[in-house]
């Protein structure tokens, strides 16, 4: 898995620079806007698959494009994180969506 950047974007603040990242293939940690909003904007492609040895919490993807998968994970230190105490990530896998087969 590719190594995780010393940054959370958020929705508010990073929005179109975490939009060109998205498709990087870089694992990015988001905040849970991010990760809430994909899940409601699109139907999800899947939920809760592991892939790769990963487990993620759903993969999205807008038509015949590659999925992002998004996973979360309980904080070691949920005073850093709050509300929720998780933290939340994403990465492009690779794996092309392809809807229309």
């Amino acid at each position: 898995m590719a190594a995780i950047a010393d940054r959370i974007y958020t929705k508010a603040h990073d929005w179109s620079e975490f939009i060109a990242k998205m498709h990087s293939g870089d694992a990015l940690e988001v905040d849970s806007e991010i990760f809430y909003y994909f899940l409601e904007v699109l139907p999800p492609v899947f939920m809760g698959r592991t892939i790769r040895g990963q487990r993620y919490s759903f993969g999205m993807a807008e038509g015949e494009e590659t999925i992002v998968g998004f996973w979360k994970v309980k904080s070691l230190f949920p005073a850093v994180y709050p509300p929720d105490g998780m933290r939340y990530f994403c990465r492009d896998l690779g794996i092309m969506n392809r809807p229309w087969d």
